[in-house]
């Protein structure tokens, strides 16, 4: 019986040792990977942690990579007198922009938000939340805040994130290449610089994009999301204009529209559909591929945008 005792003590010792050793692990590694995170002065988690901590702009910019991609916010500040930052997280859907939101509004309150919206935004994906995690390294700080948003995906487990190396889990890589070779960005804005080779023929093919997403299940969490992105900006007195990037071939379908203008007409929140304009449709030379403008393309677009902010009575102030 006593060795049984021994043998007992020894397992549980062991045991117990390995957990300590974990921890300390967990602690060391993980404090050093945030500390890294955290000195980064490019790159996206350095725009995203500017945007939810430092950014003080009156007019902010948010979407995917079609907001990073596509404005040019010292266009935006030299034309309008006003300060600007481009809060783009490249791949990021609604319930991130909705998340997005709430950090900034725990730091400062933008005057406008230019909404980069997207036809793929309300379709089922467990993308949608899996991309959460570019959140991950600010959870433990803005828990209250980020809880109920992450608890909207079934799978979601809250106690990984209580270890320092499960939040740094995915950023190590990319802390050390932008450590090792920096991203500039202008005000948050990344700019493209190559150009689309028109193919043979164009003039007399001129493509028109076919949508692929007929027929898509619709995630009512991330309609939800936008109606409470919506709602939230209005508590804190931000205008929301709601604006389709430019594309290089005619759109002949955007399946979900017609929610984004329920929303719209719920919220009083302008739709400036730019999708189709005549300046950019088999522009190849404005584009860097076909999906993103090039820096010349955004330059233009971001003048017409300025144009229309001009044009809006009253202007936000």
């Amino acid at each position: 019986m006593k060795e049984i005792q021994k043998e007992l003590l020894k397992v549980l010792f062991s045991g117990f040792m390995a957990i300590i050793v974990f921890i300390a692990l967990d602690l060391s590694l993980g404090t050093m990977a945030k500390k890294l995170f955290f000195i980064q002065e490019t790159g996206k988690y350095a725009r995203i942690t500017h945007s939810i901590e430092d950014a003080d702009a009156e007019v902010i910019i948010m979407g995917n990579s079609h907001a990073n991609r596509h404005y040019n916010p010292e266009i935006l500040k030299d034309s309008l007198d006003i300060t600007c930052y481009n809060c783009g997280v490249q791949g990021q859907g609604i319930i991130f922009q909705e998340a997005m939101l709430s950090l900034i509004y725990n730091n400062y309150s933008p005057k406008i938000i230019l909404l980069n919206i997207e036809e793929k935004w309300f379709y089922a994906s467990q993308s949608s939340y899996d991309r959460l995690a570019d959140l991950n390294p600010y959870y433990l700080k803005y828990r209250a805040t980020l809880k109920p948003i992450f608890s909207r995906d079934s799978s979601f487990r809250e106690f990984p994130l209580y270890l320092k190396s499960y939040q740094m889990n995915s950023t190590l890589i990319h802390t050390l290449r932008y450590i090792i070779a920096p991203q500039p960005d202008i005000y948050g804005y990344v700019p493209l610089y190559g150009k689309l080779k028109a193919p043979e023929n164009f003039r007399n093919k001129k493509a028109t994009r076919i949508n692929q997403n007929i027929q898509q299940k619709i995630d009512m969490n991330c309609y939800k999301a936008l109606d409470s992105f919506c709602k939230t900006a209005a508590l804190h007195d931000t205008k929301v204009i709601f604006i389709i990037s430019p594309g290089i071939y005619l759109q002949n379908q955007f399946e979900t529209l017609p929610l984004y203008n329920q929303l719209a007409i719920k919220h009083n929140i302008p739709v400036w559909n730019f999708s189709s304009n005549r300046e950019f449709l088999y522009h190849y030379d404005l584009f860097n591929d076909n999906h993103h403008l090039n820096n010349d393309g955004a330059e233009l677009f971001t003048s017409l945008l300025v144009q229309k902010i001009k044009e809006m009575h009253p202007f936000p102030q």
